[in-house]
């Protein structure tokens, strides 16, 4: 529901302030005006960031928890498609609109810095109010929908973390455990979570929200092949698996915490993709590949 209120009300906001500007011809002109670089085509190594973006997202966004998680909440196999379906078209319309935002902003607000950006839609929601004030009930929508949304996508990481914690590592070494013990062990990881978050928010408080993006989905991406390879070959164990995550996962953050976090405009998320995926294929072809049936067979 949070979700079609905030794609309505961002529509209404874009569009509104994208033709309010005197639509293409005016933003065009704006935009030359604002930021002339802006039409320069870009050079190899910039090519390679937008890449190796789509390759980030495409990676990170797909392990989303909540995405996940619509796997166990489909109540059958056709409702599980039907969803996955709509998920793979519903980012193209947020996304256009959240870019004509950003295009229109650049125009009205072209002195804007990297960490300013971050609160360009609360600009443009001022905007909005001051130039077309019979539009002025969208900006508490868009508010509420906006912290709305938010609060679903960390309640469902939360609870995807909690689950892992309780089934995977605490009911696994005390199989007997009670729904009451675990139900605590959940919320004690979710509070622990949560106070590990507040300290990185406060540390890294001048990064931008597309860095922060980035660094989720860099992270995020290093458990795509244990979901994409585990499910389509079937003799591959969790030894590979892990070690690949595990080795991926740290260069993914030595290379994010160096100098350089993108050398040769590859996100590190990506250079770890590639070292999780090379390490997998090694450790598979010399102790799996020969293999006849699951890995389970063999213990």
């Amino acid at each position: 529901t949070q979700g079609i209120i905030l794609l309505i009300s961002l529509g209404f906001i874009a569009f509104a302030l994208f033709f309010h500007l005197g639509g293409p011809a005016g933003v065009a002109e704006g935009l030359e005006n604002a930021r002339p670089e802006i039409w320069d085509p870009p050079d190899i190594k910039q090519k390679i960031t937008w890449l190796s973006s789509a390759l980030l997202f495409f990676f990170g966004i797909s392990m989303y928890p909540h995405a996940v998680q619509r796997i166990y909440a489909a109540k059958d196999e056709m409702t599980l498609r039907r969803s996955f379906q709509v998920m793979a078209f519903m980012p193209l319309f947020t996304t256009f609109f959240l870019v004509l935002l950003g295009i229109t902003a650049i125009s009205i607000f072209p002195g804007l810095g990297r960490s300013e950006s971050d609160r360009t839609t609360l600009l443009m929601v001022g905007k909005l109010m001051e130039e077309l004030p019979a539009l002025v009930v969208m900006g508490p929508i868009l508010v509420a929908a906006v912290i709305a949304a938010t609060m679903s996508t960390i309640d469902s990481a939360l609870l995807a973390i909690s689950s892992m914690v309780t089934n995977d590592l605490y009911r696994a070494k005390y199989p007997n455990s009670n729904n009451a013990t675990l139900t605590r062990i959940g919320k004690m990881t979710s509070i622990i979570v949560m106070a590990f978050v507040v300290v990185l928010t406060i540390k890294w408080q001048d990064q931008t929200i597309w860095r922060l993006l980035e660094i989720k989905l860099e992270v995020l991406a290093q458990i795509a092949p244990a979901v994409m390879l585990g499910t389509q070959i079937k003799k591959i164990g969790a030894y590979p698996i892990f070690i690949g995550a595990l080795f991926g996962t740290i260069v993914a953050i030595y290379i994010t915490m160096s100098s350089d976090p993108k050398p040769l405009g590859l996100h590190a998320g990506i250079w770890g993709l590639i070292v999780n995926l090379v390490l997998i294929t090694i450790i598979y072809n010399l102790f799996y590949a020969g293999r006849t049936g699951r890995p389970a067979d063999s213990r």
